[in-house]
């Protein structure tokens, strides 16, 4: 799940053609690239990455609106788990990312 502010997710889940809350499952290879740029960096994101499979012509994406909790507006959850090696480098302050191979 990526989890932001309400308003931007409702307008990300618009920008992509979220219907009821479902996508079809035939055209997630239609959907856009969503991109996030963190640090000067752009993550890049297809429809088969944010895109969950509940069931047989039932899919739903994976962004979530969630009211921003002691300062923090974004959640990059399973989806960024799922496309990148996210390394915490906490004596640095820093976070890397590194794209996963496809295997």
């Amino acid at each position: 799940m990526i989890g932001g502010p309400p308003g931007a997710i409702a307008a990300l889940k618009r920008e992509i053609g979220v219907v009821n809350h479902t996508v079809n499952c035939n055209e997630i290879s239609n959907l856009p690239d969503i991109n996030f740029v963190i640090g000067g960096r752009k993550l890049r994101f297809s429809g088969q990455d944010y895109i969950l499979k509940m069931q047989e012509g039932f899919c739903v994406p994976a962004f979530q609106g969630v009211n921003p909790i002691n300062g923090v507006e974004w959640i990059l959850g399973d989806v960024f788990l799922g496309r990148y090696y996210i390394v915490f480098d906490m004596g640095k302050d820093r976070v890397g990312f590194a794209l996963q191979k496809k295997l």
